[in-house]
């Protein structure tokens, strides 16, 4: 008989306390838990635990019993690999997590910590001293695990939200002003009664994402319709001096007009749109007056440089088109003009070939002029050149649906791929034979929001590369 020293714990609330047992096993080895390495988490996850390192040295099977912090629920206590959420509740906290595992005669423990360290996470402080109808006084600000940080009044209702892309925004003020009726901006269009100034304390360092939300009797007095409908309604952004919760352009600054995609969540409808900044936002009716339909814009690499092409469906009083290329997705500058065809009722078709691209990752626009001076800028298209000796690069990044592959020519044979996150955990494999298309496309939307890395293989040539889901 063999005399072994054991140990085990007992919980009571956030403490973790040990007791020396001393157990009779005969020749039964002991198992050796392992419940993995301490871990620091930076983004909101469902975070996998992982206990099966652990073993037993006679080869005996072995049960799994986890014991979890208070406020924290696992998927299965009883698995190797139990999973929990890690939300914006558990900032700054170390969560201790002890298995326990059997072979059914003896047992050992391990404590794991993982330590919860979230960035990007903006808090809300809603402005106070303007009008404000819904009485929007104190701010709270939900976070959920899709990346989008929701800002609600102190009565717990959905005003706006963001999803960051990955900026720090810091503390994000804003003002909710609610009129009585739409405003009618000098016959040309309405404007509806809910608009809002948002100004972060941080500039964002991307592309953002931007949720406005409005009751279905604001919508009904903008549109006279009942439900809401695709294209029917866009953004009016404006910067400057005048941001007071007055609608006039005439005050100086900028007005640009942002195309939006209609959704709901919380049981309310929102318009949604891409922005490179924050300022007064005016939710308006397309349905009056849409200057220039733009129905394409796209980027496509050429041997002699990246071909820009756009198309319109309609034109009213256009301008011209000012054709603008950024490194960052944020600084953009004008790199030709384009005349356009004024007012028009028939499909438009629209060329720029940029002879002189920059390398690696870079962006383009539209700004799209009308002859009154005011202007809208298109979506931001992403584009990626190979530098000389890449072998692979991946596009668009950061992405939301899908990311292409594409590789240098000459390649051939079997092309592996991985993805991994952030904790090192392959989460995606699949492979090709090569050559095939021009390129590869891989489904990423059903991926959480966060950083992810691409790991292509093919023979000699391999190479890991970064890329964001959002």
């Amino acid at each position: 008989m063999t005399l072994l020293n054991k140990y085990t714990s007992g919980i009571s609330g956030n403490d973790i306390s040990y007791a020396t047992w001393e157990i009779e096993v005969g020749s039964n080895a002991l198992p050796i838990a392992d419940a993995g390495a301490d871990s620091l988490v930076s983004m909101e996850i469902t975070y996998m635990l992982d206990a099966t390192n652990s073993f037993d040295p006679d080869g005996d099977d072995l049960t799994f019993q986890w014991y979890p912090p208070d406020g924290v629920t696992l998927d299965d206590e009883t698995s190797a690999t139990p999973s929990f959420a890690i939300t914006a509740a558990n900032q700054g906290q170390e969560l201790d997590f002890l298995v326990s595992v059997s072979d059914g005669v003896a047992f050992s423990t391990d404590i794991v910590t993982v330590e919860v360290g979230l960035s990007n996470i903006p808090t809300c402080a809603m402005g106070t001293g303007v009008p404000m109808a819904d009485a929007v006084n104190a701010g709270v600000c939900v976070t959920d695990l899709q990346g989008w940080q929701h800002f609600t009044d102190n009565m717990g209702r959905i005003l706006f939200s963001i999803n960051t892309m990955g900026s720090d925004l810091g503390n994000v003020n804003a003002n909710l002003y609610v009129d009585d009726m739409p405003v009618d901006y000098n016959g040309v269009y309405n404007l509806m009664e809910r608009h809002y100034r948002i100004s972060p304390e941080i500039a964002p360092q991307s592309m953002v994402s931007v949720r406005l939300y409005f009751t279905d009797g604001e919508y009904q007095n903008l549109t006279g319709n009942n439900a809401p409908m695709e294209n029917e309604l866009s953004v009016a952004r404006y910067s400057g001096t005048g941001e007071d919760g007055i609608y006039d352009p005439t005050q100086g600054g900028d007005l640009t007009f942002v195309t939006t995609t209609i959704g709901m969540d919380f049981g309310v409808n929102y318009v949604e749109f891409d922005v490179d900044g924050f300022s007064e936002f005016w939710i308006r009716d397309t349905a009056i007056l849409i200057p220039v339909e733009l129905v394409l814009f796209d980027a496509v690499n050429r041997e002699r440089g990246v071909q820009l092409l756009w198309q319109t469906a309609t034109e009213q009083n256009s301008d011209y088109f000012e054709v603008q290329r950024s490194r960052n997705g944020i600084d953009f500058e004008s790199i030709t003009k384009v005349q356009a065809a004024g007012t028009s009722s028939t499909t438009q078709n629209y060329e720029h070939i940029d002879e002189q691209p920059l390398s690696g990752h870079s962006y383009y626009r539209l700004q799209q002029f009308d002859t009154d001076g005011s202007s809208t800028y298109s979506r931001t298209a992403a584009i990626y050149r190979k530098p000389l000796g890449v072998d692979f690069n991946v596009y668009p990044n950061p992405a939301k649906d899908e990311i292409f592959i594409d590789y240098k020519d000459g390649l051939s044979g079997d092309l592996q791929c991985q993805i991994y996150n952030t904790l090192g955990q392959e989460i995606y494999k699949t492979s090709w034979t090569i050559p095939t298309n021009d390129w590869i496309m891989i489904p990423v939307r059903q991926l959480p929001d966060g950083v992810y890395f691409i790991h292509l293989r093919n023979g000699i040539h391999r190479e890991t590369i970064e890329f964001v889901k959002y």
